[in-house]
C-alpha cells in the first residue's frame, strides 16, 4: 500500500460545502512552520481573523476572547480585536460573526465509518418502530435487495415498547420465502429466518465459530439468534456491500453530515471490521480528496498480521488522516445479555460471555502494546472490565511505557475499584453517554443487579 499522499490544507481550512472545490491551501506536511526542517513562510498575516461574537475557547486561563486568528488551518492567536489586529494583512479573510457565539469544535471519540454499509437497510430503531407490532409491519414490509435478501438494521428489544423477540419461527411467518437478517443496534447480535439459515449453509451440526454463537434451544435446534461478528460471517458473504464510488460517496456524506453537526474530528474504533485491509484505503482515499473534518482511526486486532504485513506503525498517516491505535474486544453487549458480567443479569442465569480467552485478550493487548500502538479494548461488563485491565496491567509491567494512553471502550458496567486501578494504570474510559440517555431505565429496571 503506498503512503498516504499530502493532503492540501487542514479540515479547518476546507469550509466548502460538498460539490464546491476547495480554494488551494498550504501543504501543512511541508510549508507549517511547526514542522522541523522548514522554514517559516514569507509573510506572518493571518489567513482568517474572526470577529463580532462571544468567543467561548474552553480555557481557563482565557474563558472568553474577542478574536481568532487562523493561519494554515491552525489557530495562531487568540484575544482582544485590538490584540489581533495588526495580524491581519491584504490577503487575510475577515469573518464578522455578527453576535454569533464562536464555540471550540465537537469531537466525536467512538463511532464506525463501516456502519455506511447499512444506509439503505431497513430502519426498525425504536425511534422509526417504536412499538413491536411497528417492527413486525416493517419486517413484513421490507424489499428484497438484488441477491434477494431482506436486510434490516438497528433493532433494539431492551427499548421498544412490547420488547419484542425475534425467534426463527416468528421470522418465518413474517419473510417465510426469502433469507432475513435484522441486525440489533449493538452491532453484536443478529437474527435470521430459516431461508437465511439454508442459504448461509449453518444448520444444527454446525460448530460455533471462534468468539460467536449460533445459539440453540433447550433440545439443540437453532433459534436463529447470531452472536457476535465472526457468527455473522457465514450470512454476510451473500449480502452486497457497496464498494467503489458508492462507498467512498457514502462515506464523503458521514463526514459532511459530521461537520454539519460541529464536529471537526471523528474518531473511528474498528479501521477493517467491514472488509479488512481495503476499508483502510477506501478511507484515505475519500478523506484525502474532501473532508471537512480530521480523522483518526483504530485498526481491528484480527487483522493485525495483514497491518504489520503492509508496514502500518503507530502514527500512520498525516494531519487530516491518521491511524492511532489498535481496536480490541473483551464481550458483547449488555443489551443484549452478552456483556460479561459479574452477576447474572435480572431474570437469568447468564452472566454473558467473553468473545476471547483471558490469555487471549492478554496475548493481544502485549503484542500490540510492546509495538508502541494505543489499545482501545471494548469492555462493557463489569467482569470484561476486570479482565480487560488485567490484561493491560500484565502488559505494562512487561513493558513499562508512559503515555501510552490505552483506553477501555465503553465501560458500562465500571465500579470504584476499578477507576482507582485503571488511574493507576494510566488507562482512560470511552464512556458513551448515549447508554444513559437510551438504555439507562433498561439497565435499572430490566438488565443489571448492580450498577455501582
Amino acid at each position: 500500500m503506498k503512503p498516504l499522499k499530502s493532503s492540501p490544507g487542514t479540515a479547518a481550512a476546507r469550509s466548502g460545502p460538498p460539490g464546491t472545490t476547495p480554494a488551494k491551501q498550504p501543504d501543512p506536511t511541508t510549508d507549517h512552520p511547526g514542522n522541523p526542517g522548514h522554514e517559516n513562510p514569507g509573510h506572518g498575516d493571518a489567513d482568517l481573523l474572526i470577529t463580532g461574537g462571544p468567543i467561548i475557547t474552553m480555557d481557563s486561563n482565557l474563558p472568553h476572547a474577542e478574536a481568532v486568528a487562523v493561519r494554515q488551518g491552525r489557530i495562531m492567536a487568540v484575544g482582544t480585536a485590538e490584540e489581533l489586529k495588526g495580524l491581519a494583512g491584504s490577503q487575510t479573510e475577515r469573518l464578522d460573526l455578527d453576535g454569533r457565539t464562536l464555540l471550540p469544535g465537537l469531537i466525536d471519540p467512538h463511532m464506525h465509518s463501516s456502519m455506511v454499509q447499512l444506509n439503505d437497510w431497513v430502519d426498525v430503531s425504536p425511534m422509526s418502530t417504536p412499538r413491536a407490532d411497528d417492527v413486525f409491519t416493517a419486517l413484513r414490509g421490507a424489499p428484497a435487495a438484488s441477491t434477494g435478501w431482506v436486510l434490516a438494521q438497528q433493532f433494539d428489544p431492551s427499548i421498544t415498547e412490547g420488547h419484542p423477540v425475534l425467534t426463527r419461527e416468528v421470522l418465518d411467518r413474517l419473510v417465510p420465502d426469502r433469507p432475513l437478517l435484522v441486525l440489533e443496534s449493538n452491532g453484536h447480535i443478529a437474527y435470521v429466518n430459516s431461508a437465511a439459515l439454508t442459504r448461509a449453509g449453518v444448520d444444527k451440526n454446525t460448530p460455533d465459530p471462534p468468539a460467536g454463537r449460533y445459539t440453540r434451544d433447550e433440545h439443540g435446534k437453532l433459534t436463529g439468534r447470531l452472536e457476535e461478528s465472526s457468527a455473522l460471517g457465514a450470512f454476510t458473504k451473500g449480502i452486497p456491500f457497496v464498494t467503489g464510488d458508492a462507498a467512498t460517496a457514502r462515506i464523503r456524506d458521514l463526514l459532511w453530515h459530521a461537520a454539519g453537526k460541529g464536529v471537526t474530528m471523528l474518531h473511528d474504533c474498528g479501521i477493517g471490521s467491514i472488509d479488512g485491509t481495503a476499508d483502510l484505503a477506501g478511507l484515505q482515499a475519500t478523506i484525502d480528496a474532501d473532508s471537512p473534518v480530521r480523522y483518526r482511526g483504530m485498526l481491528v486486532s484480527t487483522a493485525y498480521d495483514a497491518w504489520m504485513e503492509m508496514g502500518l506503525r503507530p502514527g500512520f498517516g498525516n494531519d487530516l488522516f491518521r491511524v492511532d491505535g489498535i481496536k480490541a474486544w473483551s464481550d458483547g453487549s449488555n443489551q443484549a445479555h452478552t456483556g460479561f458480567q459479574r452477576e447474572p443479569y435480572l431474570g437469568t442465569q447468564s452472566r454473558g460471555s467473553l468473545n476471547y480467552s483471558a490469555q487471549e485478550l492478554a496475548r493481544v493487548v502485549q503484542r500490540a502494546h510492546a509495538d508502541g500502538w494505543q489499545l482501545g479494548v471494548h469492555a462493557n461488563g463489569d467482569a470484561a472490565i476486570d479482565v480487560t485491565i488485567d490484561a493491560f496491567e500484565q502488559a505494562l509491567k512487561s513493558h513499562p511505557r508512559s503515555d501510552h494512553r490505552h483506553r477501555i471502550e465503553h465501560c458500562s458496567v465500571l465500579h470504584p475499584e476499578q477507576i482507582e486501578r485503571m488511574a493507576a494504570l494510566g488507562l482512560s474510559p470511552s464512556f458513551l453517554i448515549g447508554h444513559i440517555r437510551w438504555w439507562g431505565k433498561a439497565f435499572r429496571d430490566r438488565l443489571l443487579v448492580v450498577l455501582c
